[in-house]
């Protein structure tokens, strides 16, 4: 659920982009202290509607829906819509080593320990890399 999340907010991130620009021009903010230093608390309103649009779509598309429905924007977790934006852009260097780990999997087995270690405690690299994709 959470990749599809984040492929989905990938997917238009150009759009967010804009909509954070005009929410940061157009609201007014205060100077609040969030805990990690004073951030410019501001609501989000057009970051906002279109996160939950897409959370909506992808709740929808997985069925059931196990992770948080609420959207975090003009509060002390996510001040604004440019520390939204951050966090966004951000998920592709925490996802790199996963997608690394998963493009190797296949050249490892080559290795006959490592086959035979795979083949015991998953059954293949498919399981394996649903027991990985799962954590």
């Amino acid at each position: 659920q959470t990749f599809t999340l984040w492929r989905e907010i990938m997917n238009i991130m150009s759009k967010l982009w804009l909509l954070a620009d005009a929410d940061i021009t157009s609201e007014a903010y205060r100077l609040v202290d969030t805990g990690q230093g004073y951030q410019r608390l501001q609501t989000s309103p057009r970051i906002r509607t279109e996160m939950n649009r897409i959370l909506s779509l992808v709740q929808k598309t997985a069925g059931s829906w196990v992770g948080l429905s609420v959207v975090h924007l003009g509060d002390r977790d996510v001040p604004n819509a440019l520390v939204f934006i951050d966090k966004y852009t951000q998920v592709s260097r925490i996802l790199a080593p996963i997608v690394q780990c998963m493009d190797q999997l296949p050249n490892l087995v080559s290795d006959a320990a490592f086959h035979r270690y795979v083949s015991q405690d998953w059954g293949s690299i498919h399981g394996l890399r649903l027991q990985i994709l799962s954590d």
